[in-house]
């Protein structure tokens, strides 16, 4: 997805290629041990949030779940400026255009260089601001790799995935997903900053693609489907990726309860992988975009099958993309199928 533009309401394009499935293990663990102060989760597009007090005279963690592009350019994780409260710092995706480090910035006093920014990869980054040795140490999946001689403190009103302004301006925007932000009002210890990278790289998952390759589109690829966020109903925070697509075509999500293999679906080309009766998600149509790819939150609300109803925690669903193909009859297309048990 592309934190880039305002308003902040919207749409974005997901990031192409497999992402992280379930946050719900770093959640856990960042509830336990130190408390946290703030949390945010499925950050997709750019927004100003309120961190509360932050502590400016001892120490802070900022705690991030994320995966971001090499964009080019300067881009922020969590910064804020001329707020009227902490000391007009960045922490930065990636320092300066083209710099490929991870930083921190001083604003209008210097840039900071870390070590370098690991791209196109799900990675936890933890910075641990220490203000009585005025320094930030950047941890990367619970490593300790490098230190900046600059204590950032980020209190009250801040932005996420950009660099904001309490005047009104809004730069250095995040090319990525941000899947979760805990931020702490002391230093995590190394063991909990171990123990949170664990848990967001754990191999437990929510589901996985079965039913493919999927036919091939006018792209002269397959459709593929990806979930991200947290097969728990009760969390609210799942969305169907789908990558692969022939740009600028407009698409929808279905979903049922059993697997099949039915070629030439609905006078397509595509291979329906699910068995009918299926779950039309009407409402949430999708235009690829010049990216060849879309998203769809999926609220477990809004899924209904006609005699079954709304999914249940322990019940197994299985989705599909069905898209229209650019091609020269002008047909449709189905991307491969994704299984998901809901929590």
């Amino acid at each position: 997805m592309r934190l880039k533009t305002l308003p902040l309401l919207a749409p974005a394009a997901l990031l192409c290629g497999v992402a992280h499935a379930d946050l719900n293990q770093w959640i856990t663990a960042t509830g336990q041990g130190t408390t946290r102060a703030f949390l945010d989760l499925m950050v997709t597009e750019a927004k100003v949030v309120d961190l509360g007090p932050i502590n400016g005279d001892a120490s802070a963690t900022y705690e991030f779940c994320v995966r971001g592009t090499n964009a080019g350019a300067s881009s922020c994780l969590m910064g804020a400026k001329f707020t009227g409260s902490g000391d007009n710092a960045a922490l930065k995706w990636e320092q300066n255009p083209n710099s490929l480090v991870y930083g921190v910035t001083e604003w209008y006093v210097a840039d900071h260089y870390m070590s370098n920014t690991t791209f196109d990869a799900d990675v936890h980054l933890a910075f641990v601001v220490d203000h009585v040795a005025g320094t930030t140490t950047l941890y990367e999946d619970g490593v300790l790799v490098s230190d900046a001689p600059y204590a950032a403190w980020l209190t009250g009103t801040v932005g996420l995935g950009h660099w904001y302004d309490g005047g009104g301006s809004h730069v250095d925007y995040f090319d990525g997903i941000l899947y979760g932000v805990a931020v702490y009002d002391a230093a995590l210890p190394d063991a909990e900053i171990t123990n949170h990278a664990l848990a967001f790289h754990s191999p437990v998952g929510i589901g996985g693609t079965y039913c493919g390759p999927a036919v091939a589109n006018s792209t002269g690829s397959s459709a593929s489907m990806q979930a991200l966020g947290s097969a728990n109903l009760s969390d609210d925070l799942l969305t169907l990726q789908v990558t692969g697509l022939p740009t600028n075509v407009f698409g929808m999500c279905i979903g049922g309860l059993s697997q099949a293999s039915t070629p030439g679906w609905a006078g397509g080309q595509g291979r329906l992988c699910i068995t009918p009766p299926l779950a039309l998600l009407t409402s949430e149509v999708r235009s690829s975009g010049p990216s060849g790819s879309f998203e769809i939150p999926l609220h477990g609300s809004a899924l209904s099958i006609p005699g079954w109803g709304n999914p249940g925690p322990g019940q197994t669903w299985y989705f599909q993309a069905w898209y229209r193909d650019q091609n020269a009859s002008h047909t449709t297309n189905l991307s491969d199928g994704f299984y998901l048990q809901f929590q």
